[in-house]
């Protein structure tokens, strides 16, 4: 199969524990804002089990009025969580399979480094050039513009005299 993968990083300056906690929680989903093409996240539903555990199923409806599902791969608090994206509803779902996503975070000076993966497996690979231009434009955009939302929600958090 043919697959297109992007990698971003942010350093947040919170303790990675919360930052893990707020991740993986409604409010923390329905963060992601989307950019240009790439909607954001309007609204998510648990769809039995939770957030966090293995084989749990999230309904997720987008600010364009699609949908998809994430099924929850791992869950390793503080450290690492992983998800596939599947079931589009959106013409995305003409280019991909699905999207593996895996979120680490580490402990980093002051704050935490999140560190964050994308993996999509492509239907053929004749739309290899068409997913790679949407992968390292628009969708590495939305995720580079969560980031920046990230990390304005860790500071509005931070307590005064700049330490976490």
């Amino acid at each position: 199969m043919m697959r297109v993968r992007i990698r971003e990083t942010a350093v947040l300056p919170m303790e990675r524990g919360e930052v893990f906690e707020f991740l993986v929680s409604q409010e923390g989903f329905e963060t992601f804002a989307g950019w240009g093409p790439i909607p954001g996240i309007a609204k998510v539903e648990n769809l039995g089990g939770s957030f966090t555990e293995p084989g749990s199923f999230i309904a997720v409806t987008n600010t364009d009025g699609s949908a998809h599902r994430e099924c929850v791969v791992s869950c390793e608090r503080p450290a690492r969580y992983a998800i596939r994206i599947q079931d589009f509803s959106s013409p995305f779902r003409l280019l991909i399979r699905h999207a593996d996503e895996v979120w680490t975070l580490e402990e980093h000076g002051e704050g935490c480094l999140l560190d964050r993966s994308f993996e999509f497996e492509l239907r053929s690979a004749l739309l290899c050039p068409l997913s790679f231009l949407i992968a390292q434009g628009p969708f590495r955009a939305a995720v580079r513009r969560h980031h920046r939302i990230l990390r304005a929600w860790a500071d509005a958090r931070r307590p005064p005299g700049g330490t976490p």
